[in-house]
């Protein structure tokens, strides 16, 4: 894999993963992102033994949270800005899901990245689980004055009217929204595709594209988005917009 070099502090590069927990294609997963190049990292489903496994990935970032358990709710967070500081939240109404809270420097400006995996709702007990995280994430984004950006697999559809009152309450937007509504789950069944993965922000950010990338050996597709921190009026800087061209000119 290529040394990474931080390209820009006006945008920001995320890539997004359920990698599934038996997945056997990590090293294609690794060159898959590794080709992405983004700034920051996000995957889940993550055990003790992908540590080791990630390790190539892991060494070519310089801020790193690593989150490895025995179940399906650990995560990898990498990230090409400083980590100032993180949390990693669990609380007993949310079944024990941890959410991650990381403010991480970007430009002259900190952004606070929150990544969570909410239960599959399968039971009464793990629907409210489900909501009840959602609930709470929507609230802390509201107070949260800083640049924001939101993902994980919440285990809810774009259409749910649970996923569109999360939107509502927390004032986040879809970056799908900018590309249609590409679905990312299950990879393998195309009648039963669901856009679960989600990439969010608020107003302080642009979209300036939301792929799908294959996570290699997962059952989701990974979500690749690109960001920039707009000006106040809500848009893209002239000086950004040039960059922005000269970055992305001649790709998809």
């Amino acid at each position: 894999m290529k040394a990474k070099v931080n390209k820009t502090n006006e945008f920001i590069g995320v890539y997004l993963a359920n990698i599934w927990c038996r997945n056997s294609k990590i090293n294609q997963l690794q060159e898959e992102i590794a080709t992405v190049n983004p700034e920051c990292v996000f995957l889940m489903e993550i055990k003790t033994t992908h540590i080791k496994l990630f390790e190539n990935l892991i060494n070519q970032f310089p801020h790193r949270i690593l989150e490895p358990r025995e179940n399906t709710t650990g995560f990898i967070f990498l990230s090409l800005y400083p980590v100032i500081d993180y949390q990693i939240i669990n609380l007993n109404e949310h079944g024990n899901r941890p959410i991650l809270k990381a403010q991480i420097k970007m430009d002259s400006r900190i952004v606070s990245f929150y990544g969570a995996h909410p239960h599959t709702p399968i039971s009464k007990r793990k629907f409210r689980y489900r909501n009840d995280l959602l609930k709470w994430l929507a609230a802390s984004v509201l107070k949260d004055s800083s640049p924001v950006i939101v993902v994980g697999d919440f285990n809810t559809t774009t259409f749910s009217p649970v996923f569109r009152r999360f939107l509502a309450q927390s004032g986040l937007i879809d970056t799908r929204t900018w590309n249609g509504i590409p679905p990312t789950w299950p990879k393998y069944f195309p009648l039963l595709w669901l856009p679960l993965d989600h990439v969010l922000v608020n107003s302080s950010f642009d979209v300036l594209s939301d792929k799908l990338g294959r996570a290699m050996g997962s059952d989701h597709f990974a979500k690749i988005v690109t960001l920039s921190l707009n000006d106040e009026r809500g848009c893209l800087t002239e000086a950004s917009d040039e960059l922005f061209k000269s970055r992305f000119s001649g790709h998809n």
